[in-house]
């Protein structure tokens, strides 16, 4: 690179390795290298004539931030903790997320009260999905926790990109039923066949899908085959132990053993969630206990111990 080339910074800059930098650049200059010499000449002394044996840590560190476009090294610091700022979280949004999973809410309140903005921030993360803090309590927290940030104003509405769930969808998607029926009463939305499934709404789920003996063809946008779409609100009710719509959506030809998300069933999700009564149901139902998923290689007993389940995970295997 040319000695009077600007330099960019990368995507996540570590400010030790600046100052590390900056310390050999001094260390080089004493010894008379020639690039460091012209580096401090270019960026500092300006054809005026030095002692390079009398040059200092600060001197270096004013090199550095020059080459990088700022004047002095404190706001070349400052550049770098934007630039580190830029795909992360502030400190009390990933606080109050901490406190949705610690089920801290009283930390949670204090936060709200100071930033009350938090309530209807996004994640920035790249890995996050633009989730609210309403999303980490559909996956994780509590009606209390969820009541608090509806109070403050919390979306309903804000779906994470690219999934385009809401915090209902969320809730639902992880099994976390109390919540999902909290946000519901909330929300007016009208309710998909999935979400009525995952609620256990089984009057809307019929009024939806209709008594027909030849389903209607598009039960959910976007999906063709009427017997996926019942896969998906089986899914969702195997998610949140909704054994009447699970015998309704058998009782409408679903195979008990359909493969859902990565190859599991849905004995696989209620043995992961520990709905004991509806996989003894399922067991009835003639669902097949040998059959492992494709991402982790797991059998349900095998969910249900997992996730701590053990005397369920003896139930299937005992079967």
């Amino acid at each position: 690179m040319a000695i009077n080339s600007f330099r960019s910074l990368p995507e996540q800059p570590d400010l030790d390795q600046y100052r590390k930098q900056a310390r050999e650049l001094l260390r080089a200059c004493r010894g008379s290298d020639p690039e460091a010499m012209d580096r401090f000449d270019h960026w500092l002394f300006q054809g005026r004539p030095f002692d390079p044996t009398k040059i200092r840590l600060n001197d270096a560190q004013v090199v550095v931030a020059r080459e990088h476009g700022c004047g002095s090294w404190p706001k070349f610091v400052e550049m770098i903790r934007d630039k580190r700022a830029e795909g992360r979280d502030s400190q009390p949004f990933r606080q109050a997320r901490d406190s949705i999973r610690n089920n801290d809410l009283e930390s949670l309140r204090t936060l709200l009260r100071q930033f009350p903005e938090l309530a209807r921030t996004r994640s920035k993360e790249p890995d996050q999905a633009q989730q609210t803090l309403l999303h980490y309590v559909a996956e994780h927290g509590s009606v209390e926790t969820a009541r608090k940030l509806v109070a403050a104003a919390a979306r309903l509405d804000a779906v994470t990109l690219p999934f385009n769930m809401t915090p209902m969808g969320c809730a639902l998607y992880e099994g976390n039923t109390k919540v999902a029926l909290f946000l519901a009463e909330q929300d007016r939305e009208p309710l998909s066949i999935t979400r009525a499934a995952g609620l256990g709404r089984l009057d809307v789920l019929r009024n939806l899908i209709g008594e027909h003996t030849t389903l209607p063809p598009y039960l959910e946008p976007g999906v063709h085959d009427p017997m996926r779409s019942l896969a998906h609100a089986f899914r969702y009710a195997c998610s949140n132990g909704q054994l009447a719509v699970v015998e309704y959506l058998l009782d409408l030809g679903l195979d008990v053993n359909v493969r859902l998300q990565d190859g599991a069933t849905g004995m696989h999700l209620a043995a992961y969630l520990g709905h004991a009564d509806l996989v003894q149901f399922l067991l009835q139902r003639g669902a097949d206990k040998t059959i492992r998923d494709d991402k982790f290689g797991g059998d349900p007993a095998g969910w249900a111990a997992t996730f701590g389940h053990h005397d369920l995970a003896a139930l299937i295997a005992a079967s």
